[in-house]
């Protein structure tokens, strides 16, 4: 599938190249609403543009994942989506923007699933 050859270029540190598989295999997910499966193609899309160094993009990927995991219920999900927005926040100093990003419901659920 598109996400294996995406992590597969992930792993060879070549982000480009697994952007583009990421980016296919959401589209795909989307088109057949595979929603469970949307908010790890957004996970592996913010992992690419944080290595590629697109700050930003990756916020707003990693953003997007968490709120999928949300609504489906995936806390296992939810909280590793939440350390990859975290990391990437405090990475390129928009943590004054945290609260404006998430709810403190979701911030909570992610918390209760790694003190689980």
């Amino acid at each position: 599938t598109y996400s294996s050859m995406g992590r597969i270029y992930e792993h060879q540190n070549l982000p480009k190249e697994a952007l583009q598989f990421h980016q296919m295999g959401l589209a795909c997910t989307l088109e057949v609403n595979d929603f469970a499966n949307v908010g790890s193609a957004y996970h592996a899309i913010g992992n690419c543009h944080s290595m590629l160094g697109q700050s930003e993009k990756a916020v707003a990927a990693y953003r997007t994942s968490v709120e999928y995991f949300y609504q489906l219920g995936y806390r296992q999900f939810l909280s590793n989506a939440l350390g990859e927005l975290g990391e990437e926040i405090i990475k390129t100093g928009l943590d004054t923007m945290t609260r404006e990003l998430l709810s403190e419901e979701i911030i909570q659920l992610g918390l209760d699933d790694i003190f689980s």
